[in-house]
Formats: structure tokens, sequence, C-alpha cells
């Protein structure tokens, strides 16, 4: 990890380090020339598992039905049914004998 460092720049990486992992490539070295220690920033995933309150206490964030009525039916299904049953009234001669006769 540490190739050719003094013992200060390794105190300053020592004081800076949290106990969290971090990528080595978000340190910004350019400023530890001024006597600045260079800050660690977390990876844009490290910082979205943080504010991921789902995973903390995972019950809470389940989904809940609340009864909402589900998805409404194709009317093109619906047509095509209807449509369907009606052929099948005319083809039908014994409902068309019924229908004449008024039975």
């Amino acid at each position: 990890l540490f190739v050719n460092t003094s013992a200060a720049m390794l105190r300053q990486f020592a004081i800076c380090v949290r106990p969290r992992t971090y990528n080595i490539q978000q340190i910004r070295w350019k400023f530890y020339i001024n006597k600045i220690s260079p800050r660690l920033y977390p990876t844009l995933q490290e910082r979205l598992d943080e504010k991921d309150e789902s995973k903390l206490d995972p019950e809470l964030h389940d989904p809940v039905n609340i009864g909402l009525p589900g998805s409404r039916p194709s009317r093109k299904k619906q047509l095509g049914q209807r449509l369907e049953h009606i052929r099948n009234l005319r083809v039908n001669p014994e409902i068309e004998i019924k229908a004449k006769s008024r039975e």
C-alpha cells in the first residue's frame, strides 16, 4: 500500500482513516504539500448504502397492501369477448328460432 513514504505521512494518513474502508483513489494528495491532511471520500456506492434506510430495518420498509383495486382489464379484450359471444348467439339456430317466436 505505502511505498517510499515517510513516517509523518503515515501518521497523517492514520489520523484521517475512519472505521470504514475507502478507495485510495479518492484521496486528494495535492494538498499534502500545504501541510493539510488529505481527505478520504467515500465512493458513491458507499454513500448510497449509508442513505438506504431499508437496509437498517427491512421489515419497516416492506411494501404494504392497502386494498387498492387491481389493474383494469383491457378494453380490447372485453370488446373481443363480447363480440365473440354475439357471434355465437347469431350462429346458434335454436336461439334464433326462440327469438323469432318471442320465447
